[in-house]
């Protein structure tokens, strides 16, 4: 292979770290040869290359500070479509002051945190709620702290709802129950905390299911203690291993932002199951439903939702089928504790129910 053949075939190895770790020294010195050679060069992927293996160093290459920073400052001109990774990267090297003997440049960690974030960079936003948190280079501003986190979450909420494996909701989560917990631009509200430590726990256990990184178990640890705090403070029954609710929690979270759900029927001894999903355009919407009881400590995200009806002493559905659409529902306190829900679908009645209430178990 020729030197650019060898460099693409080094930029496109998705594992190089774990490659470097067990290349032999003459396997290594062919990899600094080719990417010093082309680096100076200007190659693009060359220097993106040799400016990681110099950030915080690499098999191949002593850390070297300065020399990372300045071959991403070069890469903003060669290399201008990746501007947001190169600006979040210098971000950091100015906010912990990695050329600088640990003394910050906030001025310039602000700046270059700006961009990244501008480009969409989590980690740049990241900082930015930071920098107002603790007043670095900024006034102190624990609201525009608040307002930054809880943009970040939604776009990361709305990622993980589509089944983007890139997002950051565990670690943000964690930040919004800390700081609801803490009154930190907002006011105190440990029952919203503890919804938001809820959603980290479930999306960092889904992130270490997916993936191995030191760093999740350290997350995890401070979502558990988030927890705890919470439960000083509010009464949730973490004892039950099964609970009730009086409306079908289910299909209510699934019809929520304006869905049609399609509901199928199942007749059990002492019960109706019915399995939703959300439909687009006449297809299921493959995207995540939350569903929770706070007061239970209950929360999941499915594709699919189940509803158990107990004690059923009606069950009308139109058309005389096991399934049926809906847009919205309407609950109705009946004599002797018994409740009608009532299904519609573009204004017309779809489906009926009579029962006591709807059974769930804890996972």
């Amino acid at each position: 292979m020729d030197k650019l053949e060898l460099l693409e075939k080094y930029y496109n190895n998705p594992n190089l770290s774990k490659s470097l770790e067990s290349m032999s020294e003459a396997e290594l010195d062919t990899y600094r040869s080719v990417i010093t050679e082309m680096a100076e060069e200007k190659h693009p992927m060359a220097m993106e290359l040799l400016a990681y293996d110099y950030y915080g160093g690499s098999p191949a290459f002593p850390c070297d500070w300065v020399k990372s920073r300045d071959l991403l400052l070069e890469l903003r001109v060669h290399n201008p479509a990746k501007t947001g990774q190169w600006a979040n990267t210098l971000g950091y090297i100015y906010y912990y002051g990695r050329c600088t003997g640990g003394i910050p440049d906030y001025e310039e960690a602000f700046r270059f945190f700006s961009l990244g974030a501008a480009y969409g960079y989590y980690e740049s936003q990241y900082k930015l709620a930071d920098m107002y948190l603790g007043g670095k280079y900024v006034e102190n501003d624990e609201r525009a702290a608040f307002c930054l986190v809880c943009r970040y979450y939604d776009e990361n909420y709305e990622a993980f709802l589509a089944g983007n494996k890139k997002q950051n909701l565990a670690d943000i989560s964690l930040r919004l129950g800390n700081m609801f917990l803490k009154g930190t631009g907002v006011s105190e509200d440990p029952v919203t905390a503890y919804r938001y430590f809820l959603v980290a726990e479930t999306a960092i256990l889904e992130r270490m299911e997916l993936s191995y990184f030191f760093g999740n178990q350290k997350v995890l640890d401070r979502i558990r203690e988030g927890k705890l705090e919470c439960l000083k403070r509010i009464s949730v029954d973490t004892r039950s291993k099964t609970f009730t609710s009086e409306v079908p929690l289910g299909i209510d979270s699934a019809l929520e932002d304006n869905y049609v759900i399609r509901v199928k029927t199942k007749r059990l001894k002492d019960s109706l199951r019915l399995d939703s999903v959300r439909m687009n355009r006449g297809v299921e919407a493959k995207r995540k439903i939350e569903v929770s009881a706070l007061k239970y400590g209950y929360l999941e995200f499915k594709e699919s939702v189940a509803d158990y009806a107990r004690f059923p002493e009606k069950i009308e559905i139109m058309g005389g089928k096991d399934e049926f659409f809906a847009d919205s529902i309407s609950v109705l306190p009946l004599e002797g504790g018994l409740r009608s829900i009532s299904f519609f679908h573009c204004g017309s009645k779809t489906a009926e129910i009579v029962c006591r209430d709807f059974g769930y178990k804890m996972r």
